[in-house]
């Protein structure tokens, strides 16, 4: 058969006439990335009990793919190795694989999805035109990247009590989804979870949240309450970029002490005592003129990048770290050789 095998990884899968039930060769042990991708001809697919690892999209749209042996044996899947199969999927439009959801195809607005699934895989719902309201069952403990990506129409995930994994960009461009509810048992939400859902209002970070990813709820414009408890460890640069609802009356965001920009056409700031870090891409160029308290101890990667009106920088204190490129273009400081030096060190030439 069409097969082109480096070792134990079987990196590309050639389509021949007339066969449409493949049998991979016994000693394979990695399906590598797009291997049977686009074999519009397959229809079953064995796998060795060799395998241990399936890389992503390795079966991707196999339109006509309607049955697959997966072993014990495979302890690695990536992501979403099975994107498009839609002939994979049972009556109700679910591609389910050893307990996991891959993929939904149909066309329902109010989803239950069935007990016994432990993850919601990679893109399973992305993009979903139909959605509005998902419940999602006791068993699940992870909703992997992109799950509920772009499903605009969506307005209600019931999340499980056994949820403890939220991957990155899982509820990202949800934009009528007004509020969440986080079960306790939560640990983590990754890199821009829920970026981007403008309608959502309040949320209420559970005690064992240890982490909370980059851009985790930027853009969420009318997020106006936020409770987030001592458990959390980490917070990523731009968690509340642009969470304009969250500003005080200063128009500064402000979330745990943690300075993450201005939603006002501000010249003159002055930032509170007590701040303690401002974060990447804070500013814009309308800034002239901020005094910085002997509170900050961090400021961000590219915090006033190519803010050219800055004229005026008041550093009140000792400031334990500036970031990359932290005053890179501020063109306004520059001393009369053209270099911005912030505390001994040159940030750009002008």
């Amino acid at each position: 058969m069409g097969f082109k095998i480096e070792g134990t990884i079987l990196r590309k899968y050639t389509e021949e006439p007339g066969v449409v039930d493949v049998v991979i060769p016994n000693g394979v042990s990695d399906i590598w990335l797009f291997a049977f991708s686009n074999c519009e001809n397959i229809r079953s697919i064995v796998i060795p009990d060799s395998v241990t690892t399936i890389r992503d999209r390795a079966f991707a749209d196999c339109k006509n793919l309607e049955d697959i042996t997966i072993p014990n044996n495979v302890t690695r899947i990536e992501k979403n190795p099975f994107s498009g199969d839609k002939a994979l999927a049972d009556k109700n439009g679910f591609l389910i694989l050893k307990d996991e959801l891959y993929g939904y195809f149909g066309s329902e607005s109010l989803v239950a999805i069935p007990e016994g699934i432990t993850a919601i895989k990679s893109g399973a719902f992305f993009g979903c035109k139909y959605l509005q309201s998902v419940d999602i069952p006791e068993s699940v403990s992870s909703i992997e990247d992109h799950a509920f990506g772009n499903c605009i129409f969506l307005e209600k995930a019931n999340l499980p009590n056994s949820l403890v994994y939220i991957g990155e960009d899982a509820f990202a461009n949800c934009w009528n989804i007004p509020s969440i509810t986080f079960p306790d048992s939560l640990v983590t939400i990754e890199k821009g979870a829920f970026s981007n859902c403008g309608k959502l209002s309040s949320i209420n970070i559970p005690a064992k949240v240890m982490t909370i990813g980059e851009k985790a709820f930027s853009d969420c414009a009318n997020l106006a309450s936020i409770m987030i408890p001592n458990s959390v460890e980490k917070i990523g640069s731009n968690a509340f970029y642009r969470c304009n609802a969250l500003a005080d009356v200063n128009g500064l965001i402000i979330v745990r002490d943690v300075l993450y920009g201005c939603c006002k056409p501000c010249e003159n700031i002055e930032i509170p005592v007590g701040v303690t870090k401002i974060d990447s891409r804070a500013w814009d160029n309308r800034i002239r003129r901020i005094v910085i308290p002997n509170s900050v101890r961090c400021i961000g990667d590219s915090a006033f990048e190519l803010c050219e009106n800055l004229s005026e920088l008041i550093i009140c204190g000792d400031v334990e770290h500036i970031g990359k490129s932290a005053f890179s273009g501020c063109r306004a400081l520059a001393d009369e050789n053209g270099l911005v030096i912030v505390q001994n060190t040159v940030y750009s030439y002008c």
